[in-house]
């Protein structure tokens, strides 16, 4: 005879069915994306690397912008070391260089203070912010004004900024 609760035996072996269903859902959809992200990782960047300088003096501290002349294409970012020497990177990627192509080049100086200076002052304990001085005439941190623009080849490119 069958018990009232009978019914409830097949519970257990139901969820753990569809609880190995899920697993194997789970599993192809993790495997696609993986698959999916090894692909492509967009447009050919090649490296770009040079050196700032003004008067032949190097400019550390100096964000390069290389601002693609054309729309379809991202820009790409570096910053000076103390040498005034900058290695680009592509758009908001871990990807090192540029698109082929003409670019507007900008700078811009930034900040030498360090992180706890600058803790420091937004805290209010410490010197209020200097002002910051531009090392290079003003045109070249205006991507409307700048007179840089230059030309990234697809392959390596060695790009000096002489100002």
């Amino acid at each position: 005879m069958l018990s009232p609760f009978s019914q409830y035996r097949s519970v257990p072996s139901t969820l753990f069915h569809l609880e190995k269903s899920l697993a194997w859902i789970c599993a192809v959809i993790v495997i696609t994306t993986v698959l999916a992200g090894c692909g492509s990782k967009g447009p050919s960047v090649y490296s770009v690397t040079g050196t700032v300088t003004v008067d032949g003096t190097p400019l550390p501290n100096v964000q390069v912008a290389f601002l693609p002349t054309e729309s379809n294409r991202q820009a790409s970012l570096g910053v000076t070391d103390a040498s005034g020497k900058f290695d680009l990177t592509y758009g908001s990627s871990d990807r090192k260089g540029a698109e082929p192509g003409s670019y507007k080049v900008v700078l811009t100086q930034l900040s030498n203070e360090t992180e706890e200076e600058a803790m420091a002052r937004y805290s209010g304990s410490g010197a209020p912010e200097a002002e910051q001085k531009q090392s290079f005439p003003t045109e070249y941190a205006s991507p409307e004004q700048t007179p840089k623009q230059v030309e990234v080849s697809a392959t390596s490119n060695v790009i000096d900024i002489a100002i």
